[in-house]
């Protein structure tokens, strides 16, 4: 374990992490202050203390016969909101390897994180000119790169002004202009796809097609990214068939995970 001392004002919520964590491993058990005394370097004022709070903050509860304490429900619901990412990624692995093999370029599976979009997962290029620029867990703001553009083209209108206005410097700090932004939008909106060149790392081009729920509002997207040179028109159009294959392998799949 590091030795750094944590930065000033974590010292709580790594304590109140480790309880959690604690409590997870009881499962249905349950566990009592003792042995959460026992088990973590906390006083048993502070154990009270935090679990108090915990409670009150729904992420804990406690039998009131055995007094035992168990997550709460607001964990369960908080992980109800973070079981389709997982899905997701799980659902997308295999096209993500056809892709890949296809194309013999980067592949990239983005979600919608807020403003930005997550890398879930990615392929390296198995081309002699690799560009694999991004690692699963990285994000950047949407309209940054071909996945975040395939994500925001597929927003309202009222979604994507407000995103543009709240996130120039964000975006200026990755060389787009927001005011620029909007009739790429609508001209890749039109066409089904993104493509980006340049944006965010120069030399590249990507090639995007949205993922979306039930209700057709934009969840993520599959991405093929590739050196400028290698993105011909001709190569864009099979990138897009073998993009498009895919999502009509993946949809039916996803659309009942989120049934």
């Amino acid at each position: 374990m590091s030795q750094t001392a944590p930065p000033a004002g974590t010292q709580a919520i790594r304590r109140a992490a480790n309880i959690l964590h604690e409590i997870g491993r009881a499962a249905t058990r349950g566990v009592t202050i003792a042995e959460l005394a026992r088990a973590l370097p906390i006083e048993r004022p502070t154990l009270h203390r935090i679990l108090a709070c915990l409670q009150v903050e729904g992420l804990v509860g406690r039998d009131a016969r055995t007094k035992r304490f168990f997550l709460g429900r607001i964990l369960y619901s908080l992980g109800q909101s973070a079981a389709p990412r997982f899905e997701l990624r799980e659902i997308c692995a295999p096209a993500l390897n056809r892709i890949a093999a296809r194309s013999n370029d980067a592949v990239f599976l983005i979600t919608l994180d807020g403003d930005d979009g997550l890398v879930l997962d990615a392929r390296d290029a198995q081309s002699p000119a690799r560009a694999t620029p991004l690692r699963p867990g990285m994000r950047r703001p949407l309209g940054v790169g071909a996945g975040g553009l395939a994500i925001l083209m597929e927003m309202s209108c009222d979604r994507i002004q407000t995103f543009l206005s709240e996130n120039i410097r964000r975006l200026r700090e990755h060389n787009v202009r927001a005011d620029r932004l909007l009739p790429s939008l609508q001209k890749f909106r039109a066409r089904g796809y993104a493509i980006s060149r340049g944006y965010g790392q120069p030399g590249l081009c990507g090639l995007a097609i949205p993922l979306r729920d039930l209700a057709g509002a934009p969840i993520g997207a599959l991405s093929v990214t590739a050196p400028t040179p290698r993105m011909t028109p001709q190569h864009q159009a099979e990138v897009l068939s073998i993009l498009q294959t895919e999502l009509a392998t993946i949809e039916p799949r996803l659309l009942e995970s989120l049934a």
